[in-house]
């Protein structure tokens, strides 16, 4: 009798403990700068972490600040992942205010500096000038998401081959990605895009394009009456085929441009934000991106 209550003891104290292990209190906490980086981060997590995302779905990460509640509820953060390049104004305020603890990945540090897309002049403000939007090549997201696997793996050594197998899955579907790029691009009569927003240098770079942009990398900054009517006059001259926006509806420049010219609006999705209804899905956007190219550039 004696023994059978040890063995219902030690089962009890084994079943208490295993629940312990299980509770979202003992599991690491992993917040990402923006949906873009939390997106990429759940690529390799798949549903093994609940991902926060600092940034609110529908703000704009060039003009995001971060509260000081935001920060106070961070503190307890084993990994913060964000992009860099100056994407997230509000990084370097939120490294003074943690504690240390917290382990900051940038994304960004995989490019050596030659790899790095400066702007072609100096706009605003902002001390970087860098296109941050490197996630464009999907060979460059390749070893974003090597990074973010090898960071999830000294966190969480006992989910090895999970985060292995579904960065194995990632690289599969980006090699199929580029390769229907490169066999679009190939066919293309033109290699010149017309875009509303400077975001799209590692793409044009990955495939051999060119972008005419309206405004900068950091999307600031109206055209001029002038500036109109020299984009106008261009794309009369040059047979442009289509204008290219990047959020859920054009702004008022590409409408008055593409009235003016009578040429299509299209749809050229920076993978960098997402409105309410839309899904964040980098290989379907990646993928509708391509097939709006080739209606402007077949």
């Amino acid at each position: 009798m004696r023994k059978l209550f040890l063995l219902i003891i030690c089962s009890m104290l084994f079943t208490a403990c295993e629940a312990k292990a299980q509770t979202p209190e003992n599991e690491f906490k992993i917040a990402a700068s923006f949906i873009t980086v939390a997106h990429f981060v759940e690529m390799i997590a798949g549903e093994n972490a609940d991902v926060i995302s600092i940034m609110p779905v529908g703000q704009n990460i060039h003009d995001f600040e971060i509260s000081p509640k935001q920060m106070v509820n961070l503190e307890d953060c084993d990994i913060i992942f964000y992009n860099g390049l100056g994407m997230e104004g509000f990084i370097e305020k939120l490294k003074e205010s943690s504690s240390g603890d917290i382990e900051f990945t940038e994304l960004a540090s995989v490019l050596p500096h030659e790899m790095i897309i400066e702007a072609e002049e100096e706009h605003g403000d902002h001390e970087h000038e860098s296109d941050p939007h490197i996630w464009l090549d999907p060979m460059i997201l390749k070893k974003e998401l090597e990074l973010i696997k090898d960071t999830l793996i000294k966190y969480d050594s006992g989910n090895k081959n999970l985060y292995e197998t579904n960065f194995a899955e990632s690289v599969k579907k980006l090699n199929e990605l580029d390769e229907s790029y490169k066999a679009a691009v190939s066919e293309f009569k033109s290699k010149e895009i017309l875009v509303s927003h400077e975001a799209y240098g590692y793409l044009c770079k990955a495939y051999g394009l060119d972008q005419i942009a309206l405004t900068n990398i950091h999307a600031s900054g109206d055209l001029s009456s002038k500036a109109m009517a020299d984009m106008i006059d261009y794309i009369k001259s040059n047979g442009v085929k289509a204008i290219f926006y990047e959020s859920s509806e054009p702004n008022n420049n590409i409408k008055t441009i593409a009235k003016e010219t009578n040429i299509p609006m299209l749809r050229l999705n920076p993978v960098e934000s997402q409105t309410d209804g839309e899904n964040m899905d980098y290989f379907s956007i990646m993928y509708e991106n391509l097939e709006n190219l080739k209606k402007a550039l077949l």
